[in-house]
């Protein structure tokens, strides 16, 4: 419950940092310093280290107790650290010096639910609504604590406000579920479950949810589905959790952020990736690993002009290590440089002679080129290794195709089939490549 409790104020907040941000340089403060402190307290609030952040932000409420915004966000960082009374009393703060803010009394809000006071964030919720009727987070809230009484009705009709104020938000959709499912309308909940995975793919308790309706609907291998997706999605969640904590721990370590950096990227969090490899060279701008995460988080985004040049910089701090030129030989052929990219295949394998990955980037490069003799014996190479590659027959099953080797094509094609029985590619190359037989035959 607490979990869910402080995960319904992070969403409001950091939804009301990203928008106040723009308007910082508005503030009108008694000491210039405050404004510093909060500040760099944002900027750990951003960093999830909560711990500096109140320090900073202790800091800009004793230089400026007028400052309302760093009262607002020193009551965010307390509760996230569990100081449930000293959150509402920063919260308040705020909100006395600022009475007809609706962000400043939603976190209020927020904070008394943590600590259990619900009528009073019922109050506030409320208001924040009176100050804007427009403003679905605060719908949202309201809508939770409904929900924790089991009324459910009046629950979904303020969750159906707040989703069409802001449909994309995943926990308006999940939340709405929840209430589907404990009247029992499963379909609605499945359909809002959907919803809110469609907008979060990594919504990890949505899975559960689904899932757990799913075969309360008798639709077993939905069910198991889904809940297998979730075991995975919550075993990185507790990874990515353990190498915060080492950042936590060690937060002038730039090793620290790329191991959790490598965290985000294993599960394509590629935003997420991205600023914590760029926290780790704002301590040491050349340090190696940083540089080669980033670019390969940035080829992944497919900024390919960044990307090379992140990875180049990575060779030249003197890192030396397979997947670096995987990485180089994968930007060189998107940037159409087809020699450079045979060159970096070529030492990722004399570095790592079984690297598939490679043989498979070197037969592409090949391809592009016209050395189609080339391409083949790599995407064969690459076979050797690992048979199960579908996707490789097919680009063999192109070049017999174009050779006009249509027996020798039919082959590979099925062969991706069998381990891929619907690959689009494969049947329509199959079908191609029969259709050339039938004309070669026929032109005899």
């Amino acid at each position: 419950m607490r979990m869910r409790i402080l995960i319904l104020l992070a969403v409001s907040f950091f939804f009301v940092l990203c928008g106040q941000k723009k308007e910082q340089k508005g503030i009108v403060i008694s000491n210039p310093q405050a404004l510093n402190h909060l500040q760099i307290g944002q900027q750990y609030i951003e960093q999830d280290q909560f711990d500096a952040a109140i320090g900073e932000l202790r800091a800009a409420v004793k230089l400026d107790s007028t400052l309302a915004e760093a009262w607002d966000r020193l009551g965010f960082v307390l509760a996230m650290e569990n100081h449930l009374t000293e959150a509402v009393e920063a919260a308040q703060r705020a909100v006395k010096l600022v009475p007809n803010n609706a962000f400043y009394r939603q976190h209020l809000a927020s904070n008394y639910v943590a600590l259990g006071k619900h009528a009073e964030a019922i109050k506030e919720y409320k208001k924040a609504i009176e100050i804007d009727e427009n403003y679905a987070h605060a719908y949202h809230g309201l809508g939770f604590l409904y929900a924790l009484s089991n009324d459910n009705e009046r629950a979904i009709k303020l969750y159906k406000k707040a989703i069409s104020l802001k449909p994309d938000e995943a926990e308006f959709h999940y939340d709405l579920g929840n209430a589907y499912s404990k009247q029992n309308k499963l379909e609605e909940a499945v359909k809002e479950y959907k919803e809110s995975i469609k907008i979060n793919p990594r919504f990890t308790k949505a899975y559960y949810a689904l899932g757990n309706t799913y075969i309360k609907l008798g639709k077993q291998h939905e069910g198991e589905r889904e809940l297998e997706i979730f075991k995975k999605l919550e075993a990185a969640e507790k990874e990515i959790a353990k190498r915060k904590n080492v950042v936590a721990k060690n937060p002038t370590d730039p090793a620290a952020y790329c191991y959790l950096g490598s965290a985000y990227l294993q599960q394509n969090d590629y935003s997420e990736a991205a600023k914590t490899f760029r926290n780790a060279l704002k301590i040491d701008p050349q340090y190696s690993d940083a540089l080669f995460g980033l670019g390969v988080v940035l080829l992944k985004q497919n900024q390919v002009g960044a990307a090379l040049q992140r990875l180049k910089q990575a060779l030249e701090s003197g890192l030396r290590k397979p997947k670096l030129y995987h990485a180089l030989g994968m930007a060189y052929f998107r940037k159409g440089m087809y020699d450079e990219a045979i060159t970096a295949y070529k030492k990722a394998l004399k570095m790592k002679p079984d690297f598939v990955s490679a043989y498979s980037g070197l037969g592409d490069a090949y391809q592009a080129q016209g050395q189609l003799e080339k391409a083949v014996a790599n995407y064969k190479k690459a076979l050797q290794f690992d048979s199960t590659m579908a996707l490789v027959y097919c680009k063999i099953g192109d070049i017999y195709r174009q050779q006009g080797k249509f027996e020798e094509a039919m082959e590979v094609y099925t062969k991706a089939l069998k381990i891929t029985p619907n690959l689009g590619i494969a049947q329509w190359g199959l079908a191609q490549a029969y259709q050339g037989k039938k004309k070669t035959k026929a032109n005899r």
